[in-house]
Order: structure tokens, then sequence, then C-alpha cells
């Protein structure tokens, strides 16, 4: 018999996923509806990439905020469900969570060509974005398809909810227990969340930090061309401003390096 102080932890367990899971799905949605609703839609290599990580973001947001409801009856608090239902809720989750870290790591790989190497959108759309989008859906396809083939879903006492799990629970330990699943789920645990995770972190983080570089280069850059400028055309009494060049008959307007970035993601 579970103890009172179990029995909170479960509750506690229980709700808060249905508290962030809800709030993530209504975040999400409303990305997505901005973005088909918008004039521009999904005419951009970055709206495209930012609705897919949402699509994706939706799928694990809705399966976790059904929290423990899909879990076999009995289980924990509020379990409803049946095996299906829990089979469902892993495969979402896998298939939510792979994807939409896979498309971040997409949309990382975006930011770097477009401000670091300055490629603009047509050839981005043609010669990388299939890449973008092949990634991410192979990856949380076949993990879908992994865990479905080896039966390596379960209920997992950690989360109150269903995911990577042998079945029976622990079965793979214990010679005196025939498993259904195929497999230890600790090495697909690893594959699909742990490594993948880890891995595109990293990644993300690197690619951060030559962004970062890269701003701040041609940051001073930029500045040190428009002092130069200020320096040897200013005449007194003129109201030139530090982004307006004047060179005989012809004007021309300095625009901040982010501006024209942010033109580029934000239309």
């Amino acid at each position: 018999a579970m103890t009172m102080m179990s029995k909170a932890k479960i509750a506690a367990l229980a709700v808060t996923p249905m508290i962030t899971g809800s709030t993530s799905f209504a975040a999400s949605l409303t990305l997505i509806i901005s973005i088909l609703r918008s004039d521009v839609n999904l005419s951009t290599t970055y709206r495209r990439l930012m609705f897919c990580i949402s699509v994706y973001d939706l799928i694990q947001s809705a399966s976790q905020a059904f929290s423990s409801v899909p879990t076999p009856a009995g289980t924990y608090w509020l379990s409803s469900g049946n095996d299906i239902t829990c089979a469902m809720q892993a495969v979402t989750t896998i298939f939510g969570f792979t994807g939409a870290t896979f498309y971040s790591l997409s949309l990382q790989v975006y930011f770097l060509l477009v401000i670091k190497y300055d490629i603009d959108d047509a050839k981005i759309a043609k010669y990388v974005e299939p890449i973008f989008h092949i990634i991410p859906i192979a990856y949380s396809s076949a993990s879908m398809i992994a865990m479905l083939a080896t039966k390596n879903y379960n209920t997992v006492d950690e989360l109150v909810i269903c995911s990577i799990d042998s079945r029976p629970l622990n079965c793979y330990n214990d010679p005196d227990i025939d498993c259904i699943s195929k497999g230890n789920p600790e090495t697909m645990k690893q594959i699909l969340a742990v490594s993948s995770l880890m891995t595109i972190f990293a990644l993300n983080c690197i690619m951060m930090v030559m962004i970062w570089f890269a701003v701040y280069f041609q940051t001073k850059k930029s500045e040190s061309y428009r002092y130069s400028w200020m320096v040897s055309t200013r005449v007194p009494g003129e109201g030139h401003t530090d982004q307006e060049h004047k060179d005989g008959n012809t004007t021309t307007i300095d625009r901040p390096l982010h501006a024209t970035w942010k033109s580029r993601f934000w239309h």
C-alpha cells in the first residue's frame, strides 16, 4: 500500500505535466495559427522551420498534458487507459521530443548560415533546407517505429506516464521474468534521448558561440566604418546622422546588421 507521502508525490507528478504540457500546447498552437494566418505564411525557410518545430512540440505537449490518464487503469492516480493508450502516449512523447530537438538543430544551422556566412534564403531553400527536414522527420519516425517494433514502452514511475521501458518492468534484469519487449530499453533511451540530446545541445552551443563572434566582429567592423566616415565627412553645422552616407549625388543609408537579419526572420 502506498503511503500518504507517496500518494502526494504521485499526485504532484501527475498534475505538473498537465499544467506545463497544456501551457506548451497553447503556445505552440498560437504560433502555428499566427504563422498560417500571416500574409507571408510559410514562404520563408525560417517560418517553415518554426512551423515544424511548433508542430512537433504540439504533439509532445499534448502527450504530456494527458499525464497519467493514458496509463493502464489502476496504475497511478487518474490512470484510466489501457495498453493501446499507453503505447500512444509513449510513441507521441518520443516522436515529438526527438523531432522538436532535431528541428532546433536545423534552426540553429540556419541562423549560422544567415548571420555568419550571409547565405541568401533562395540558396538555403534550394540546397540546404531539404536536409533541415529530412533528418528530424527520419529520426523521429525511426524512433517511433523502433519503439513499437521492440515493444519497449511501459509506465515510468519517475514520470508517472508511459514512455520507453521494458515490458514487464525490469524484466531484462531478471532471468525469471519473460520479457514481452525485445532488447534493452536502457540502450534505446541512450540512443533516442540522452545521446541525441547531449550531442545536439553541444552542437547548438558551439554554433551559438560562432554566431556571437560573427555578430561581435561584424558589428565592430560596421562601427569602425561608420566612425571613419563621420570623422572624414562631417561639416560643422550640417546635421548628418551616423546612418547617412553622402557621396556626390548619391545618398545611402546604412542599416544596423541586426535590422537586416531581423527582416529576414520576422516579416
